[in-house]
């Protein structure tokens, strides 16, 4: 996911599980929430950061992907020529566990072993995005007009990189369409 993505309306309403740390009361979008301290809720993107900053929440790693999950997805990608369903905010949930991970090894540098199960989640994160941009790609080279159904199955960025990439074969199907037809090679 690039990070200029991140601030955009597509991803600052995003939803992401945290839990509840301390009492607070909060607007969002004009509406008062009341946050209890133990609760377990989901709130947009945009609120999160302040709100860890200030150690209101933090974010429920039990409704994040772990690397057992992981693995199974990429598993089932590999095993399957269709495209397995993901949910929308996949890649963005995985970089927010990628994230607890990391700056947990910023306090404890010499932890080898976090070390290496953030070298094996950014592995397994990088074969499911080669896995599904395949199958993604040549379901655009295959009909290149977007297709709703397909478009259910993939993350937000996938969706994105989906109807981009229709549109770049349809219009280079069209222009090869012409330049057969009539092109002129040789001018005599």
């Amino acid at each position: 996911m690039s990070y200029e993505l991140l601030g955009t309306a597509l991803f600052a309403e995003l939803e992401i599980p945290v839990e509840v740390l301390k009492n607070k009361s909060i607007e969002i979008s004009g509406l008062r929430l009341d946050l209890k301290k133990g609760s377990k809720v989901a709130l947009p993107l945009r609120l999160l950061m302040p709100l860890i900053k200030e150690g209101i929440i933090k974010l429920d790693e039990g409704r994040l992907y772990d690397f057992n999950t992981l693995n199974k997805i990429r598993w089932r990608e590999e095993r399957s020529e269709e495209l397995q369903r993901l949910e929308k905010d996949f890649y963005l949930k995985s970089r927010l566990v990628l994230s607890l991970l990391e700056n947990r090894l910023k306090e404890d540098v010499e932890n080898y072993e976090l070390l290496s199960k953030i070298k094996q989640i950014k592995v397994l994160l990088m074969d499911i995005v080669k896995r599904r941009g395949y199958k993604i790609s040549r379901l655009a080279f295959a009909s290149p007009e977007p297709s709703r159904d397909l478009m259910e199955r993939m993350t937000r960025e996938e969706r994105m990189f989906y109807v981009k990439l229709c549109d770049l074969i349809k219009s280079w199907q069209e222009s090869m369409s012409i330049f057969i037809e009539r092109g002129e090679v040789i001018e005599h």
